[in-house]
């Protein structure tokens, strides 16, 4: 395992033992018993009880006044966890009661005679295991009711289970493979029919230029879009949505801002996964806004899994901690997320909680990926409160046939685009496309729009030129609206 792997599985470690330390003390305050006591959450096994070679899941150090729980030996039952756990720190809170005088106890010992015990007497046999054995079932009893066990257990769990995530680039490509893709293409294809030829052929006139070689160049290649349409226009509609899709998903984050959430409310317990600005989706819970302890990436050689499949791999932390795991037919390559990977979905995260979303988008990046993926459908645009902020949700069917995804954007964020005519909020540049002649108009516009821009850029190395230096431009203005906006502080309520 790499150093920092290291430094983060230590960091997830303590985040436990403070959970555990806090649930320890909460019980000491409701026994009676003495407060100056902490937990360590353990990737050990221990074997104390060497008549019998049997594993324990925990033991005492009375002089850090210390509780050493082994997480191994609580996960062998996975569905006992709760009360294992409970069993575990009941017993060695009777120790710690034992060797701090505690009323709970009738044993009372010090370190040095505590040694000569184990010496002298067989493991089951010592006074205070004894006492610890026959008191830990009822004292378990009551220690599941302190508050704090449930979120205690959670914690342990989510250790033990660490949530595995993929590249966001393997999201957008099962998302772009979405069955409702070619039923989007179809209505496309049909809705705009010959008034989409028409619009290709008059490109040409659009397309002036006084070179002869490039007025060659245009004709040949809107002849050759033109003769693909005509022969098959629903595949022609469904490569161009299938582009639009994946560059609008996997686009990076630009100035740490997430563009989509995609959540899976299939699971028992729902999640969204927030873009980070280097293309990972980091799992949070939807109801609590935590993020996982110990997010797990997973690369693989060649063919990759759908996003669905590692959500499906029962995978336990031995394994994964080996840096390699085969599950399926899959071959990973395990890596665990550097926690400032957590700490930049997290903000992200809050933003979107907490209603932070001003910047505008192009329309088309927008429209197109909601409304394609949901098969042209406005009716599978839901209106969704996510947190306090107003969204809107577009369900889509998973190409595995598993649950679906569904992707998340706040309603208010501006879509502007100058060549489709439209500057309005999300949830009304929707509203303008429910009429079918709104529809027909934004696609052929959109579709014209896009092939001008291929075709110059392929055939007018004039034009190109000055294409790609007004984008410098913007890439330069928008560096330079970053830099300021990184020198204001933003407060953002925690979730």
């Amino acid at each position: 395992m790499e150093l920092g792997a290291s430094l983060e599985l230590w960091g997830a470690l303590e985040v436990v033992s403070s959970r555990l330390t806090e649930l320890a003390r909460e019980t000491c305050r409701e026994l009676g018993l003495d407060l100056g006591v902490s937990a360590l959450a353990s990737l050990e096994r221990i074997y104390e009880d060497s008549e019998y070679g049997r594993e324990i899941c925990g033991y005492y150090d009375p002089v850090r006044r210390l509780v050493v729980v082994s997480l191994p030996c609580l996960a062998e039952e996975e569905k006992k966890l709760a009360g294992r756990l409970a069993e575990t720190l009941a017993h060695e809170l009777v120790h710690h009661c034992q060797f701090t005088r505690g009323p709970l106890c009738e044993v009372h010992l010090d370190p040095g005679l505590a040694a000569r015990v184990d010496a002298a007497l067989p493991y089951r046999l010592r006074p205070h295991e004894v006492e610890a054995y026959g008191k830990q079932r009822e004292l378990a009893e009551r220690l599941r009711g302190v508050r704090g066990f449930d979120e205690a257990v959670g914690y342990v769990r989510r250790l033990l289970s660490p949530e595995v995530v993929l590249p966001l680039s393997e999201v957008a490509k099962t998302l772009s493979k979405a069955p409702a893709l070619k039923e989007s293409a179809r209505l496309i294809a049909e809705l705009t029919g010959e008034d989409l030829l028409s619009a290709v052929r008059n490109l040409e006139k659009r397309l002036v230029t006084e070179d002869e070689t490039v007025r060659e160049c245009y004709r040949k290649e809107i002849a050759g879009y033109l003769q693909k349409i005509e022969r098959n226009p629903a595949d022609v509609v469904a490569e161009e949505l299938r582009k639009r899709a994946e560059t609008f998903l996997s686009q990076k984050v630009e100035g740490g801002r997430a563009k989509i959430i995609i959540t899976d409310p299939g699971i028992a317990q729902p999640r969204a996964y927030v873009v980070s600005n280097n293309g990972i989706a980091i799992g949070f819970d939807l109801k609590k806004g935590a993020p996982p302890l110990l997010p797990l990436l997973l690369e693989t050689a060649g063919w990759g899994p759908s996003f669905k499949e590692p959500i499906r791999l029962q995978m336990t932390l031995a394994q994964i901690l080996k840096g390699a795991v085969r599950a399926g037919s899959h071959e990973f390559r395990v890596k665990v997320l550097p926690r400032e990977n957590i700490n930049v979905c997290k903000e992200l995260y809050k933003e979107l909680y907490n209603e932070y979303w001003k910047e505008h988008w192009l329309a088309a990046d927008v429209l197109l990926a909601l409304l394609l993926l949901s098969g042209w459908k406005m009716q599978a645009l839901e209106s969704r409160k996510f947190g306090e902020a107003e969204c809107l949700a577009v369900a889509v069917e998973d190409p595995g046939g598993m649950e679906r995804l569904e992707l998340i954007v706040p309603s208010n964020v501006r879509v502007k685009d100058e060549s489709l005519g439209i500057d309005a909020p999300l949830k009304d540049a929707v509203e303008r496309l429910k009429s079918e002649e709104s529809s027909r108009d934004f696609i052929i516009r959109y579709f014209t729009e896009d092939l001008t821009h291929k075709i110059i850029f392929k055939c007018n190395e004039k034009l190109r030129k000055k294409m790609l230096e007004e984008l410098a431009e913007e890439l330069n203005q928008l560096l330079k609206v970053l830099e300021e906006f990184d020198g204001k502080e933003k407060l953002v309520p925690e979730v």
